[in-house]
Order: structure tokens, then sequence, then C-alpha cells
């Protein structure tokens, strides 16, 4: 899906696709907006949609507006290898401290998390802040987030926690071993702490020019977002 959508926009002769590009500064010129790269190259647009989902208190930072009320749990999601009987099989445990061990698309793998070894760090800061940031080499710091993933400051896998849980619902016939993990940055809505509700927030923080904030992980947010859009 993600490739049609990129095959699609690359049609578009107003549209440039940039990767890797970090931003340095947006400024408000009074009926645009200057977005500054840290390469030097610039930008200048009347709308700004900012979609950066962990990032998007970091794009607020840089364009001095106020951030969204979050936190940010740095999550893993373990991928496995399982048995003949566990596939095309899902699992899930909904009552507690659950685990979930499901087919991850189609890759032949399944994906391993739970409630409580999911997550494994927390922070309440207005930027993702972590100790680890320190160990980063400067890849990542607080306002300017980093794929985990790549990073050499990465946790360590919760594997032998989320896999001993797992296995106390589990029969042996259903057996599943670690291929490898999957890191990411989950923003939360402080709100949602009371209910774990996941709610799309649009929120239009400035007018003429307009910046929009989308906070959602959710690929049906492109229907909230279509009145907005046009």
């Amino acid at each position: 899906m993600r490739h049609w959508f990129i095959e699609q926009l690359e049609k578009i002769s107003s549209v440039e696709i940039h990767y890797g590009v970090k931003l340095a500064r947006i400024s408000n010129l009074g009926d645009d907006w200057e977005l500054i790269c840290s390469d030097g190259k610039k930008a200048i647009a009347s709308y700004i949609l900012n979609a950066t989902y962990a990032g998007v208190n970091d794009i607020h930072a840089l364009a001095d507006l106020p951030p969204f009320p979050i936190k940010y749990e740095k999550c893993e999601i373990i991928l496995c290898k399982v048995n003949d009987r566990l596939q095309g099989i899902g699992f899930t445990v909904m009552d507690g401290p659950f685990f979930s061990i499901m087919p991850f698309g189609k890759t032949g793998l399944h994906s391993l998390t739970s409630v409580t070894f999911t997550p494994h760090e927390t922070s309440y800061d207005h930027v993702a802040t972590f100790s680890c940031q320190d160990r980063s080499g400067g890849l990542c710091k607080p306002g300017s987030l980093h794929n985990c993933n790549g990073c050499p400051a990465k946790p360590d896998s919760a594997w032998p926690y989320m896999s001993q849980l797992a296995r106390k619902f589990l029969r042996d016939e259903y057996s599943f071993t670690y291929h490898s993990s999957l890191f990411s940055m989950k923003p939360i809505l402080r709100a949602s702490e009371i209910d774990d509700s996941r709610p799309t927030v649009i929120c239009r923080l400035h007018a003429n020019p307009d910046f929009y904030s989308v906070l959602s992980g959710k690929i049906n947010t492109v229907y909230d977002l279509d009145d907005i859009l046009k």
C-alpha cells in the first residue's frame, strides 16, 4: 500500500519527495512559512501539514508552536519464526497484563508483544528525552529523534520476558523462536492513560499561513483529513 501511494505521488509534477531530510528551523514570513533544512536547503509553503508521528512536537518547537500533551514510549515488537501449528493463527489474551502473538503481514513471521514488556522506557517531556540518547553518538537527541532500529544505543530485546509470558498460556505444540526486533517511538496522549484510547487528533495551530498537525498512527486517518486537505 505504501509503495502504491508513493508511485501515485511521483506521477504528480507538482510533488517533490525528499528522504532523510532534517529541518533546522521553521519561520513565519507573514503569508508563508520558510522551512530551512540542516543542509541549508530552503522551501517556502503557505500551508504545512505536520504528520511526523513521534516527531510531531519536534516540528512544533522549530515553528515556536505549543506542544501536544503527550508521553513517549520506546517500544519493541519481536518478530518470531513459528512452527506449522502456529502458521496463520494468532493469539491474544485480553484480560490483565496480556500478550499477543499474531501473523505479521506476508512475511511468514509472527509479531510478539505484551502490555508489560513492549514499552521499554517512557518520557513525559515535551520532546522525547531518554538516557540512551547520550550513547547514540549524536544520532538521536531531544528534539531530533533517530530511528531506533539503526541506533547503536538501541535497547536489549525483552525476548526472555515476553517469550516466557507467552509460553505460560500456549501449549508446547505451538512453538516459536526469536527472529528479530523492531523498535519504534510511540507518542500517546496523556489523557489516553485513563482509558487507553487512541484517538486521532487534528489541530489547526496557526492560520494564514496555515499550520495543521495530526497525531495518529492509523491509516484510516486519511479519511479524517479529507476536509482539511481540500
